[in-house]
């Protein structure tokens, strides 16, 4: 009989391990996921920073070459700088909609069952100096 109630014991034992260990796959899994779509999401962040430093240097060179030309009584010619401003809104536009894709796609998850919550990080809602509001209509 001892030995009936020892092997219930390990039974369960055995049972517990493969449950716990299923449990840390899964959570390692799942960690590893949202570690890789935060990275993915701040690469993209970097990236728009610098699309929004180099609209701000076309903006001052457009500038530049106006007042120039202006002063020298000519007629500026800015369609290339303007065009570069066209691509850079457009690029960060296309980047600032992968982010909210990213941010919104339920984690790839085998269970079958709803994402408990949405994908955000730490300055989705701050406020920060590079966060300028770029549109077509600022050029």
């Amino acid at each position: 009989m001892a030995d009936t109630n020892m092997d219930k014991i390990i039974q369960k034992a055995k049972e517990i391990a493969e449950i716990v260990v299923g449990a840390s796959a899964e959570l390692y899994k799942s960690a590893e996921e949202k570690t890789k779509l935060i990275a993915k999401i701040a690469k993209l962040k970097a990236e728009i920073v610098g699309e929004k430093t180099a609209v701000k240097k076309l903006y001052a060179s457009i500038g530049k070459q106006y007042y120039h030309a202006t002063v020298a009584g000519e007629s500026p010619e800015l369609t290339e700088e303007v065009a570069e401003v066209s691509a850079a809104l457009e690029r960060i536009e296309a980047k600032t909609a992968e982010i909210d894709s990213l941010k919104t796609q339920p984690p790839a998850d085998d269970s079958g069952e709803e994402p408990d919550a949405v994908y955000t990080t730490a300055d989705d809602d701050e406020d920060d100096e590079t966060d300028t509001d770029y549109s077509e209509d600022d050029v």
